[in-house]
């Protein structure tokens, strides 16, 4: 698989301060990936060095294909946003491509309003918008060079649930509809699990792990539990879904298990599903095991 993004032995020194210790990471084109760490691991430092924010003491970085990092093959949204709080999200994105001395194509600024969910706000300012708009109209203005690789730092902190859920949903379409490969750092693991296709997990400056999402799957042995009320009848038909194991009448099936299925080839042969709960350790345990401690 071809590569969105290359760095090879990059480092990042603040006085006696290691911040980015001899990283190299390769990200696929068309993926998600995941950035995982404590405060103070290093990522934001890393996505600013990626943006051309701050320069590297050692190392390089290559976006593939061969192409020179520029604000319009990158798009990012790293700390605070920067945003016009006096004028509305259209004249925004339009103040965006002055900057980047691009021309303002209405037609695709309004298309990238709506797909971010903030295109009916109208002649609204920014400086009444909620938080989560303003996550939204950040990332807007990101996609207004119409980027090939997205990277956000911590897009959704601060959001409600809601919020949140919304915002993975954005991303997800991002990555799907204009193919827009993505570098994204966040504290909420439970949720990046839910649509990150790579984890890269940081601490103290290094690279201590990169998993792709079925890696990962596999070395957490993710499933799910059966209760029944006979194993040995259910036994036959679990053994054609996948892997399993049996212990007394609780049958663990691991990976991807179409529940549905499941239970009604388990009713077929007269046996009763007790209960169903999921098994299998969390991106969360997955990090913890991989640095000690929690976030």
């Amino acid at each position: 698989m071809q590569e969105i993004l290359v760095t090879q032995n990059l480092c990042k020194r603040y006085g006696n301060t290691l911040a980015v210790d001899n990283v190299s990471i390769s990200v696929p084109q068309g993926s998600i990936c995941g950035l995982v760490g404590k405060n103070g691991a290093g990522k934001t430092t890393l996505m600013r060095m990626l943006c051309g924010l701050v320069a590297p003491n050692q190392g390089s970085i290559c976006l593939v294909p061969n192409q020179a990092r520029t604000s319009t093959t990158v798009g990012a949204v790293v700390e605070s946003p920067s945003l016009y709080q006096e004028f509305c999200a259209m004249d925004n994105l339009v103040c965006q491509c002055k900057l980047l001395g691009i021309p303002a194509d209405k037609t695709y600024l309004e298309q990238t309003l709506e797909l971010c969910g903030i295109g009916n706000t109208g002649a609204k300012k920014v400086k009444d918008f909620s938080l989560g708009m303003k996550q939204r109209l950040a990332i807007a203005m990101a996609l207004v060079g119409k980027p090939q690789l997205l990277i956000l730092d911590e897009p959704t902190n601060g959001l409600d649930p809601e919020g949140i859920h919304n915002m993975r949903n954005l991303f997800v379409e991002l990555n799907q509809k204009l193919g827009i490969s993505m570098l994204i750092s966040s504290h909420i693991l439970a949720e990046l699990e839910k649509f990150a296709t790579e984890f890269l997990f940081m601490h103290k400056g290094k690279i201590v792990a990169h998993v792709t999402q079925q890696k990962l799957a596999q070395i957490t042995k993710k499933g799910l539990q059966f209760v029944v009320d006979n194993a040995e009848n259910a036994l036959p038909v679990v053994q054609n879904v996948g892997e399993c194991s049996v212990d007394g009448n609780k049958i663990t099936l691991f990976g991807e298990v179409d529940v549905t299925d499941v239970v009604v080839g388990l009713f077929n042969v007269g046996v009763r599903v007790l209960s169903v709960v999921s098994v299998g350790e969390t991106l969360e345990d997955f990090f913890i095991r991989c640095v000690g401690g929690a976030l």
